[in-house]
């Protein structure tokens, strides 16, 4: 059925629409946070450039649980055109903050974000990891800080178009 759709295949060989919708599913009873090093001690694989192109497509909605403040949950819209409207919500004082910037994924798989937040600016890029049913956004070098925390990222598809 699959592959009467054209439908992409991916680790494990199942469809990569499969393997988001499984990812979803499962974020529920998922870590919000891992540390670099269980990524690391586990092999969690990293996502590749088609894989990331055909998960984070344009249109696709994602979330982000921040590793750098806890509780602090960033969502954003992956626009056609490359742009984004992103929302940072401080769920535990229940305030949102929001921003605007642009995306893109790189040729080695890397998901990179420009955010333009009210008093500063925010860049960075990071590769997406699948563990325990999961899937992490992480820095690039993970070796330099073994304990620092990973964040669990979803991500709803985007439309096809034909």
């Amino acid at each position: 059925m699959f592959l009467e759709h054209g439908l992409s295949r991916g680790y494990w060989g199942l469809p990569l629409q499969a393997l988001w919708l499984l990812a979803t599913i499962n974020a529920g009873a998922a870590q919000p946070y891992v540390t670099a090093k269980e990524l690391l001690d586990s092999g969690a694989p990293r996502l590749s450039a088609t894989e990331m192109r055909e998960l984070i497509a344009p249109g696709s909605v994602t979330e982000y649980m921040s590793p750098s403040r806890i509780g602090w949950k960033l969502s954003w819209n992956n626009g056609p055109d490359g742009r984004h409207i992103i929302a940072n919500h401080d769920l535990e004082n229940r305030w949102t903050y929001m921003g605007s910037g642009t995306w893109r994924i790189r040729s080695d798989g890397a998901y990179c974000l420009v955010i333009k937040w009210h008093s500063l600016d925010d860049r960075w890029c990071r590769f997406v990891h699948r563990y325990d049913n999961a899937l992490y956004l992480a820095r690039p070098d993970l070796e330099k800080a073994p304990d620092g925390r990973q964040g669990r990222i979803v991500s709803s598809p985007g439309q096809k178009r034909h």
